[in-house]
């Protein structure tokens, strides 16, 4: 493993882990005939701590070799047989969890020679590394990948439906439909299961799956189980207890999607019988919750995108006074944040707007305030 791999590694646990003390200990080029009274002097050094410690270990692999001996045979690494027989100290008797760093050969070792060592490894961690590669490849668009990823991870038996939700949101993005929903149910059914049985409920929240499966059926115009499944992620977030901040958040997404889908619904003609016929006003009204629980998570980059979203609404409308307040919303919103590009495009569409109007002033001012952001973005 290459230092920059492992970085990316170490960091991906701290990350999942949050609630623990971190510590490291590096034993490259070291010799060691036991692991236990290792450990020991390291719980011995370590300062006392109010939050549970996990000690990352690298570098075992040179205490595992098997040593030559004088007649010619090979006697086993003192350390396996050690690991194996005295197993119960190394679980029990120490006050940190000891997560240990192996090359596929040395895990090969204890696997092998410290049966019943490995029988009681807690928890492999192989399948907590495709989890941060798949998210990786779907945060650079590359969803086959991450869904190969997500794959080699469940193939590991690993059955917390964080898994299932991200490969399905990876196969959605891919249009794999049919694989997607099964995924995102089967995540559903499993989040589910895992709140009645009282447990932490992971990195996807419920929202997010409900979410992810009204895009779902969104992406299909199956319009009316959109609603119902986005309706069921805005009374997630609603409920009592939840996080502020990722409740906000969460509502302040879905209202965006709700928003688009009535805006979709209205462009294609759909005839869907939840749906009133004054889908303008649904849309902008939805764009307006987006907009106030977003703002609520600090969330500005999407409370910018918003703005312009509802300034594209008020042109398709013709309603050329509420295009240009809510594009030159999202152009102060974008400056603020330095998106020249996008403070541009806005300001742009504020220009045509004003042509509408037919006051060529205003249009030409909006154009100059276009040009000179352009200018910023290119420096």
């Amino acid at each position: 493993m290459t230092e920059a791999t492992r970085a990316h590694a170490l960091a991906q646990v701290r990350a999942g882990l949050p609630g623990l003390a971190h510590l490291e200990a590096n034993l490259h080029g070291q010799l060691l005939t036991s692991l236990l009274a290792y450990l020991a002097e390291v719980q011995l050094a370590a300062a006392p701590a109010s939050e549970r410690r996990l000690l990352h270990l690298w570098g075992l692999e040179g205490s595992l070799l098997a040593a030559p001996q004088t007649d010619g045979t090979v006697a086993m690494s003192r350390l396996l047989d050690e690991v194996n027989m005295h197993r119960e100290p190394l679980f029990r008797e120490l006050s940190f969890t000891t997560l240990l760093w192996l090359s596929p050969w040395a895990a090969r070792q204890l696997r092998q020679h410290a049966p019943d060592f490995w029988d009681w490894v807690s928890y492999p961690l192989e399948s907590f590394f495709y989890w941060g590669f798949g998210n990786d490849y779907l945060a650079v668009r590359q969803y086959d990948q991450a869904v190969a990823q997500f794959q080699k991870a469940l193939a590991l038996g690993v059955t917390d439906h964080d898994y299932y939700a991200q490969m399905g949101e990876a196969q959605r993005l891919a249009n794999r439909w049919p694989e997607a929903l099964a995924a995102l149910q089967q995540a559903k059914a499993q989040a589910e299961a895992e709140l009645a049985a009282g447990q932490r409920v992971g990195f996807i929240d419920l929202g997010e799956v409900d979410l992810s499966l009204a895009r779902l059926h969104a992406q299909q115009q199956r319009w009316g189980q959109a609603l119902e499944q986005a309706l069921a992620a805005l009374t997630w977030y609603q409920q009592p207890g939840r996080d502020r901040l990722a409740a906000a958040q969460g509502q302040g997404l879905v209202h965006q999607f709700l928003a688009e889908v009535y805006e979709d619904m209205g462009r294609l003609g759909s005839a869907a019988p939840q749906v009133a016929p004054d889908y303008a006003a649904r849309t902008l009204a939805h764009y307006q919750q987006a907009v106030k629980h977003l703002r609520m998570a600090a969330q500005t980059g999407e409370v910018a995108e918003i703005y312009y979203q509802m300034g594209a609404l008020g042109q398709t409308q013709h309603d050329w006074g509420q295009a240009i307040r809510y594009y030159q919303r999202a152009a102060q919103e974008n400056a603020r944040l330095a998106n020249w590009e996008d403070a541009a495009l806005a300001c742009q569409q504020m220009a045509a707007c004003f042509h509408q109007l037919g006051q060529p002033e205003q249009a030409a001012a909006a154009q100059d305030q276009a040009q000179q952001w352009l200018a910023r973005a290119s420096h």
